[in-house]
């Protein structure tokens, strides 16, 4: 009789373990092992000289908070070339919220400006209502523009980089923003 618990025990674990792995395979499964192993991880504060660089958000005089996300980058290593990948299987207000962004408060009216420290080969400026994608557009760098609504808006900004004559690096990088208008 101790056999069959035994035997039955294994055999639970063994379906428990294939459905685990199934479910590593489906996009779910690969977000839900990212937000389990992201407890152990700290994330918070990349390194800022690993990637491409963060972009100065101001709204009005006040800094907003910028996150980095997936990042592909090319960068010198020696006398050769290292490429850094990172995904972070997320939608723009995902990474917002992840990160723990805080949201300045701003008035109707207030300019937003982006710009990055570096020249770039493209900026797309994509703004997010209710977990939906509602608008993307190409911008240029220290691009203004003033929100025309009020309420929590959530931002995504994806921006590639040339090749630097200086050796810095090229690639690309996801990053998000929330503002409140008032």
């Amino acid at each position: 009789m101790r056999a069959y618990v035994v035997l039955a025990v294994l055999g639970v674990c063994l379906l428990v373990l294939a459905g685990g792995l199934w479910a590593l395979d489906s996009s779910l499964g690969r977000e839900y092992l990212f937000w389990i192993t992201s407890a152990f991880r700290d994330v918070s504060h990349p390194d800022p000289s690993i990637g491409p660089p963060l972009p100065r958000v101001e709204a009005g005089g006040t800094q907003v908070q910028v996150a980095s996300g997936t990042i592909s980058w090319k960068t010198p290593y020696g006398d050769r070339w290292q490429m850094i990948e990172g995904d972070m299987f997320m939608s723009d207000p995902q990474l917002a919220r992840f990160r723990k962004l805080e949201i300045p408060i701003i008035q109707a009216g207030t300019a937003l400006t982006i710009k990055f420290p570096r020249p770039t080969r493209t900026i797309e400026l994509s703004r997010w209502r209710f977990g939906k994608e509602v608008e993307r557009m190409v911008i240029p760098n220290g691009y203004s523009f003033i929100p025309d609504r009020r309420g929590v808006h959530i931002f995504g900004l994806w921006a590639s980089f040339p090749e630097d004559p200086n050796a810095i690096g090229s690639g690309s990088g996801n990053y998000a923003f929330m503002i409140r208008v008032r």
